[in-house]
């Protein structure tokens, strides 16, 4: 009985030793494949159905009638006018350092 169970635990044992050199064996190949590829731990199979993003085009600001030059102007003004609010809100907290 004793045998029977020592058998069996060798076998296993075997088995697993030998998937995880196939496993070892396998991830090496990848490493390898990908290092040549020049995509650092990337697998090669992922590397061939990457598509690339395109980037999209900036739209310059253009006014109703598309006019750019009206639209740049009436762009400034509002960053002028935001930019004024925020600062008089920030001088009207500020506390009084007047001598």
């Amino acid at each position: 009985m004793n045998r029977g169970v020592r058998g069996v635990h060798r076998q296993v044992s075997r088995a697993c030793a030998l998937g995880l050199g196939l496993v070892g064996l396998a991830f090496l190949l990848v490493a390898c494949g990908s290092a040549r590829a020049g995509e650092g731990m990337a697998s090669p199979l992922l590397l061939s159905t990457r598509t690339p993003t395109p980037t999209p085009t900036p739209t310059p600001p253009y006014d109703v009638e598309g006019n750019y030059q009206a639209g740049m102007a009436r762009l400034a003004a509002w960053d002028l006018e935001g930019a004024l609010a925020q600062f008089d809100e920030v001088i009207a907290e500020a506390p009084d350092y007047a001598p």
